[in-house]
């Protein structure tokens, strides 16, 4: 049953942190220079899209796993079509 319970507080960690990272991604957001640098970087990627002809479908958001081990939050950004 210790696995149960490891995996109990696990969940409840993540669950907790999640939170927090959420609160502090929004707060960040609400800067002005964030919204453009956001902007900017959504604008390229589906410019990059239609360079190569791709139409679309799916936007992946994901958490680089070296962001734990730096400590500094960084995302992927993907254009994926129909096919994903």
């Amino acid at each position: 049953m210790r696995i149960d319970e490891l995996a109990a507080a696990a969940d409840g960690l993540e669950k907790e942190r999640f939170g927090s990272q959420c609160r502090r991604l929004m707060q960040e957001y609400q800067r002005q220079e964030r919204q453009k640098e956001v902007l900017r970087m959504f604008d390229g990627l589906f410019e990059q899209a239609a360079a190569q002809r791709k139409r679309a479908a799916w936007l992946g958001v994901s958490s680089l796993n070296t962001s734990v081990q730096t400590g500094k939050t960084e995302y992927l950004l993907a254009v994926y079509g129909e096919e994903f």
